[in-house]
């Protein structure tokens, strides 16, 4: 009986058992650390996610804030680089607000996750530091979860009963630009440029009084749609563009306008313009200017009354702008304006939002007018030197 127990004890049945239990033990590890891993994995692109977004939020913030004030370049950006932070920490990563690194240089580095340069659209690259002519007009941020960074890297949950997965590490980069773009449903020609054209060999405007770029001419024209009743020269005329629509009739201008302010990249390319005098556009365009919740960062309000609008406009050689074969025949835009409007007069009632100019703005000469006080031209090859109005992530 015992040499039969003893025998029972070491029969294949009963090995066959003890190596199911080794082989059941190791398959249940082995799905613990892929379960781990998958989890973990999971949370790392959900953190990366996440500081991507946090990438984005401070560098279009940072973007908005760049501004260059005479020559030389200013390298140091502070607001801007205050901005960035301040929008990049409104985010968390991994349950941790997204904490950067600022050393106020313009190279990445342990210490540093913020840099100024210049982007050129043309060529589509960035260049951390401006040289030479080129403005600083984008920034760089990159935000991460690593050893080195503020905030270190990020806890795994299941993966750590591995010693060497008990962290891992994310980073995300944007990069963001304010370019030149048309923002508004009119154009110039060239004449109306007159002698505020930048000068890239001399990084100044062709003025009397030597004003440097970025300096705007101190001019005060008023502009009226081609052709007009007045008999004014082609320098003091615009044209309705639906830029690189083509118009079918007054209504889908208006519709246009109505959108508020545009932002495409038009110079170098055909543009489709209307002339002739449109009151229900004007007060349209009226209303974009008034209303002070439209396109808000380009204009000064002061007590809730729009007094200023920094808007851009493409230029065509065609004068008066919307001349120059049939009416709807597309031109080529050869430069971008920079305007400064003061006020945009039309009689009657208010336009689509309900906003017109106030009392004492416009004047009965002024009535159907653009009247703007500042103008910048800059040619298509040089347009990634001039500030834009709406800021652009492109990276």
């Amino acid at each position: 009986m015992d040499a039969a127990r003893r025998i029972g004890q070491f029969s294949p049945l009963h090995n066959e058992r003890g190596v199911a239990v080794v082989y059941i033990a190791v398959a249940l590890v082995v799905l613990i650390l892929i379960a781990g891993l998958a989890i973990d994995l999971g949370y790392m692109y959900l953190t990366k996610a996440q500081l991507q977004n946090a990438a984005d939020a401070g560098a279009l913030a940072g973007a908005q804030k760049m501004k260059q004030v005479g020559l030389p370049h200013d390298a140091s950006q502070a607001l801007s680089r205050t901005e960035v932070q301040t929008f990049a920490q409104k985010n968390n990563a991994a349950n941790a607000s997204v904490q950067l690194a600022s050393d106020g240089s313009n190279t990445l580095s342990n210490g540093n996750d913020i840099t100024v340069g210049h982007w050129d659209s043309l060529t589509r690259t960035y260049t951390p530091g401006a040289a030479g002519t080129n403005i600083f007009n984008a920034i760089q941020v990159r935000t991460r979860r690593t050893a080195n960074s503020p905030a270190g890297p990020v806890n795994t949950f299941l993966a750590k009963i591995q010693p060497e997965l008990h962290s891992m590490e994310a980073a995300s980069q944007a990069i963001a630009t304010i370019p030149a773009r048309a923002g508004n449903y009119t154009s110039f020609c060239s004449q109306a440029c007159g002698a505020c054209n930048y000068d890239p060999s001399t990084s100044t405007f062709d003025l009397n009084d030597a004003s440097t770029w970025p300096a705007a001419c101190q001019q005060t024209v008023i502009s009226q749609p081609s052709p007009d009743p007045g008999g004014l020269n082609s320098a003091d005329k615009f044209a309705w563009t639906t830029l690189l629509g083509n118009p079918s009739s007054s209504s889908a201008l208006s519709d246009l306008v109505r959108t508020g302010a545009p932002n495409q990249d038009v110079c170098g390319k055909d543009i489709y313009t209307t002339m002739g005098q449109d009151t229900n556009v004007m007060r349209d365009m009226a209303s974009n200017m008034y209303d002070p919740y439209i396109d808000n960062t380009n204009k000064t309000i002061v007590s809730g009354k729009v007094t200023e609008w920094w808007v851009i406009v493409p230029v065509t050689e065609s004068c008066p702008p919307g001349a120059a074969g049939a009416n709807n025949d597309p031109k080529l835009v050869t430069r971008y304006a920079k305007i400064r409007i003061q006020a945009i007069c039309v009689n009657g009632s208010a336009g689509y939002t309900g906003y017109k100019d106030g009392a004492g703005e416009c004047t009965h000469a002024w009535d159907g007018n653009i009247v703007y006080d500042r103008i910048m031209c800059v040619g298509c090859a040089d347009a990634s030197l001039l500030y834009g109005t709406k800021v652009n992530l492109v990276k």
